[in-house]
């Protein structure tokens, strides 16, 4: 290991859904994903892209009343879409442990 971080986290609490998650995807700098697409991981709204995923879900927290998580792999060719499927699948495990965690799935 070399110490680097592998994935970076930024999680969001808001009042009422963030707005379209793909096109945030593809406009923002926040977001920062390649190729977006959106995808149903069975929350609210989901996108996925080369390197990373935000989903988004109701969940009624003192911080609002919507819950967003972005992961992203730190150092994912942006080019290649080889770790898609990885990244799917634990978007689609994380969040819903996450909510769970919250209250809130």
């Amino acid at each position: 290991m070399d110490g680097k971080r592998a994935l970076n986290f930024r999680f969001g609490w808001h009042e009422g859904p963030p707005g379209d998650l793909l096109a945030y995807s593809r406009e923002n700098t926040v977001l920062e994903l390649t190729e977006p697409a959106r995808v149903d991981l069975g929350f609210e709204d989901s996108v996925l892209g080369n390197e990373g995923a935000t989903a988004t879900a109701p969940c009624r927290t003192a911080g609002g009343d919507h819950f967003t998580l972005t992961v992203q792999v730190e150092r994912a060719d942006k080019l290649k879409r080889d770790l898609r499927p990885a990244v799917e699948a634990f978007m689609r495990t994380y969040m819903a442990e996450t909510l769970k965690t919250l209250g809130c799935g």
